[in-house]
């Protein structure tokens, strides 16, 4: 997509508890996304939580599939929502981004 994180960066996912992870949001949020236990990451990948999905691709084979995470870039807002919904029901935690403007073309599987 738009950027790529260095192996250092990617690596730090697997910190544990102590270690510090210095990078930028997304490198945060997915982060914290694996620790609060998320076996499923996806969503639209349109700007501004594109940046997401290059962590999430970058750390695809190195860290998050050795972990079981499921990672899926939707079509669409509503494909994303109605995975999310299919996680909850298996159930896998799960989570997803979208631009706050496709909240309308999620509703229905929100």
């Amino acid at each position: 997509m738009g950027r790529n994180y260095s192996d250092h960066a990617i690596a730090q996912l697997s910190y544990g508890r102590g270690q510090v992870l210095r990078g930028d949001a997304f490198l945060i949020l997915t982060k914290a996304m694996l620790q609060s236990g998320v076996g499923y990451m996806g969503g639209y990948p349109g700007a501004p939580v594109s940046g997401l999905y290059d962590v999430m691709e970058d750390a695809y084979h190195g860290v998050l599939e050795p972990l079981g995470v499921v990672v899926d870039a939707s079509a669409n807002e509503a494909s994303a929502a109605a995975m999310l919904a299919a996680s909850v029901n298996n159930p896998i935690r799960g989570a997803i981004s979208m631009k706050v403007v496709g909240t309308n073309v999620a509703a229905d599987g929100l």
